[in-house]
């Protein structure tokens, strides 16, 4: 009778079987991090630039107004503005009346107050410029001189408008400030 020799087969202990699933998982969980936090960090840039493509266009509309027209005093009391101001009124070379401000309303979607930047000219209803995906949170104007007509002071200045927004996103998680001076190329003394 011949006596047949058991081979050892090769193969992986039930020990390294554990220790192998183990850095699988642990590396593993490590790449969804990275990947979770790459998704996160790509949709803040997203909403940034969403919020900054708004605060743009906003401060491009204001300001292609603001040179192009001059400050109407009649509209403010007693011809004199206090800064900060929430609304801003220019009147153009036609005499055509335009005037910003900021409005809240509620948003059916969210359930909370939105802001948006309006425009009206001469006696047309008030016109949104700004989207009702972005939330203008702060609107104020300084406007200088300050008063028609200017004092002694002033006299010689060129009239400027400084415009400081607040824009926040949708859930209230990235607030963009943004300041412009814009002078007005009318000059009118």
């Amino acid at each position: 009778m011949k006596i047949k020799k058991i081979k050892k087969l090769s193969g992986f202990t039930l020990l390294e079987m554990i220790v192998a699933t183990a850095i699988f998982v642990i590396v593993s969980t490590m790449c969804i991090g990275i990947y979770i936090l790459t998704i996160k960090a790509n949709t803040r840039v997203i909403i940034m630039q969403k919020i900054q493509n708004e605060m743009r266009f906003a401060m491009d509309y204001i300001s292609r107004e603001i040179r192009l027209a001059n400050i109407d005093y009649d509209y403010y009391t007693d011809f004199k503005i206090t800064n900060p101001s929430e609304e801003l009124a220019l009147e153009d070379n036609f005499s055509n009346r335009v005037i910003f401000r900021k409005i809240t309303r509620e948003n059916e979607e969210l359930g909370e107050e939105i802001g948006f930047l309006q425009v009206k000219y001469n006696n047309s209803d008030w016109v949104d410029i700004t989207a009702n995906n972005v939330n203008l949170k702060d609107l104020y104007f300084y406007i200088s001189p300050t008063q028609y007509p200017a004092t002694n002071d002033d006299f010689n200045k060129q009239p400027l408008v400084t415009i400081v927004m607040k824009f926040v996103d949708e859930g209230n998680q990235l607030e963009t400030f943004l300041q412009s001076t814009i002078s007005a190329r009318n000059y009118t003394q």
